[in-house]
């Protein structure tokens, strides 16, 4: 049996999440097969699964969160049996032990608000949810192609997520396992670090465009 794929993404200096990054491979090797992309490795693997469009979108990505934020919907889109990570988060336990990959399951994340975020997502083979990360990665493509903002949560991150996710919550509330990310996630199955060396991207995007 091929194993499911455990995907993370940094661009920048490994030195303060390489114990982050190592832990969630030791905790994880048996189970998943875990890759951590950078920037240039996310381009060959866009350039290999998708079209030019998905290419040029990413490639327009300036801030690295925005570039985590692409990558990780291209690769929930294209794989059936995958999970996603932040560099930023160290976990406690493995995946299976927190019981977060379940046959035919998809496991998201949200807050107190009922919000979700994409710090952490992963597909057991949900075929629904599988269509509806497409989606979102159409939408997310035309909204880089047209820059409809220079707020990167509207343009790449979890405002999509939570959009797609209302519109369909009745077809998908059954086989979504919701995490609450600052609660019993947070204690039992992950540490949330902060970065030092990098602006928050809620800073930078009010400095800069967040395009290329």
């Amino acid at each position: 049996m091929v194993k499911p794929k455990l995907y993370m993404y940094w661009e920048g200096s490994m030195r303060e999440i390489n114990i982050n990054v190592n832990k969630w491979i030791n905790l994880n090797k048996n189970d998943f097969n875990c890759q951590l992309f950078n920037r240039n490795k996310a381009i060959q693997y866009i350039k290999n699964n998708f079209s030019m469009r998905e290419v040029n979108a990413f490639k327009k990505c300036k801030i690295p969160t925005m570039q985590a934020d692409y990558f990780r919907i291209c690769v929930l889109a294209k794989n059936l049996h995958v999970f996603y990570v932040d560099c930023n988060l160290r976990p406690n336990k493995s995946i299976m032990n927190a019981n977060f990959f379940i046959k035919n399951k998809t496991t998201v994340c949200f807050k107190e608000n009922k919000r979700i975020v994409n710090a952490i997502a992963g597909n057991n083979g949900n075929t629904k949810w599988n269509q509806m990360f497409k989606k979102i990665l159409d939408i997310v493509t035309d909204n880089i192609e047209k820059k409809v903002s220079n707020n990167l949560w509207r343009v790449t991150g979890p405002f999509i997520w939570n959009k797609v996710y209302k519109e369909h919550q009745q077809e998908l509330k059954d086989n979504t396992i919701l995490v609450n990310y600052m609660g019993n996630m947070n204690a039992s199955f992950v540490n949330r670090g902060k970065i030092h060396n990098r602006i928050h991207w809620s800073r930078e995007q009010k400095r800069t465009s967040i395009f290329n």
